[in-house]
């Protein structure tokens, strides 16, 4: 219910600012939720999680497609994510 009455939501409305994923990497990890940096990518737990540890590894560049990452993109992203996974599964 938090997230569907906007509670949260950023209150400027310069252009580009709208996607988290641009703006959470700016931010300090706890204000950001982030709990991994890497070269190419990051992981940060999700404000609203649909369950528990819910997480998403994101590459800094804002592109529009998984197919637009390059290749060291690419592959951090899917090294990141098999971390991640391993990681919760232990914990």
């Amino acid at each position: 219910m938090a997230y569907i009455r906007g509670e949260n939501k950023p209150d400027h409305t310069d252009p580009g600012h709208d996607c988290p994923f641009c703006r959470i990497p700016q931010m300090d990890d706890v204000e950001g939720l982030i709990v991994h940096r890497g070269e190419h990518a990051y992981a940060v737990l999700n404000l609203y999680p649909y369950n528990a540890g819910h997480l998403l590894v994101c590459p800094y560049r804002h592109v529009a497609d998984y197919t637009d990452l390059t290749d060291d993109e690419t592959l951090e992203v899917a090294e990141l994510t098999k971390t991640a996974m391993r990681t919760m599964r232990e914990v």
